[in-house]
């Protein structure tokens, strides 16, 4: 990720474009598809999946959306 993608949040937090902070210690928002996962099964994002992985995500695409996700 290029340093133009990245931005200072209102806690002073030096964050990506999707609000994950840049220093790589944790994943909280989903960044799917740049992260490369397969869209709902493998995220690793603490608040879960976005609901535009879960759509694509074939084993996921007609169950209920899970609760704490980011569109």
């Amino acid at each position: 990720m290029s340093a133009k993608e990245t931005y200072i949040d209102e806690d002073g937090v030096e964050v990506d474009k999707y609000g994950n902070p840049v220093s790589g210690d944790e994943i909280i928002y989903c960044c799917f598809p740049d992260c490369g996962c397969d869209g709902a099964r493998l995220c690793m994002a603490s608040k879960g999946p976005s609901r535009t992985a879960q759509m694509v995500n074939l084993e996921r695409r007609n169950l209920p959306m899970l609760t704490g996700e980011r569109s």
